[in-house]
């Protein structure tokens, strides 16, 4: 009975340290830019030129901003790097401390399954902080980037207010066809 007690309670600490993990799944891979007339965009960095921001929404619609009027980018990813990093190194201080007294005492068994647990947890905090790391660099990357496209048009002043978010074409099915 007491074996069977154990082996839940460990599975259900594998599936607990598992859950930071999980949520952080659900975090966006979207900026959110602010310019200087209190506009904030939820988008992706695709890129720009010297001058212009090139934007791109869920929805795959392109917006230009002009880099002169960003007043703010909050990058995706920095929340998620520094929780897996307090995980991560929770996890490998937990570790150390079981690893350090089940050493000096005769207690091996014990230990292996706080190790292991350890050891996931640690295996979840070094996953949450790549991905955020990989994503925070990758969208300060896109706001470096001046060259991925050729030089942006300005965009039309009497196309829509600040902050509207044009339609892309609509899609082939929906385009009048010729007769044939």
């Amino acid at each position: 009975m007491g074996d069977s007690v154990g082996s839940t309670l460990r599975a259900g600490c594998c599936l607990l340290a598992m859950v930071p993990v999980a949520l952080s799944t659900g975090c966006a891979t979207t900026a959110t830019v602010t310019v200087q007339n209190g506009i904030v965009y939820e988008a992706r960095i695709s890129g720009g030129d010297a001058q212009h921001l090139l934007l791109t929404s869920e929805y795959g619609v392109n917006r230009v901003v002009r880099r002169a009027e960003v007043r703010d980018i909050d990058h995706p990813g920095n929340v998620v790097a520094v929780a897996g990093g307090i995980l991560a190194g929770i996890a490998a201080l937990n570790m150390v401390t079981v690893a350090t007294s089940c050493g000096s005492s005769q207690q091996g068994a014990p230990c292996i399954p706080l190790l292991s647990i350890g050891g996931i947890m640690l295996a979840g905090g070094g996953t949450m902080l790549t991905w955020g790391l990989w994503t925070w660099t990758g969208s300060r990357g896109m706001v470096a980037d001046t060259i991925t496209a050729a030089p942006l048009a300005e965009p039309p002043a009497d196309t829509a207010p600040p902050g509207v978010l044009l339609p892309g074409p609509p899609p082939p099915a929906l385009l009048p066809s010729s007769p044939l």
